[in-house]
């Protein structure tokens, strides 16, 4: 059983938006995958992010996990 206090939320639209992805769409064309996954990553709605789109997303879009990745605790 996961306990709330233990989930992480990953929140990409800021970091996105700062680089010039302003939609799912457009962060699909980055990251490439599935348009679903780009989907669910811009609303926030993943649950789960594979390596390789931690991968994606540091290396052709140069976003960092640090910068979406978020303790639902806010630590």
């Amino acid at each position: 059983m996961v306990r709330q206090a233990d989930k992480w939320i990953i929140d990409l639209q800021g970091a996105c938006t700062s680089r010039g992805i302003r939609n799912a769409h457009q962060l699909w064309l980055k990251i490439g995958g599935s348009k679903g996954t780009a989907a669910q990553l811009w609303a926030g709605s993943t649950v789960m992010i594979k390596l390789e789109t931690l991968n994606r997303l540091q290396n052709d879009v140069g976003i960092s996990p640090f910068e979406y990745l978020r303790n639902a605790r806010g630590e």
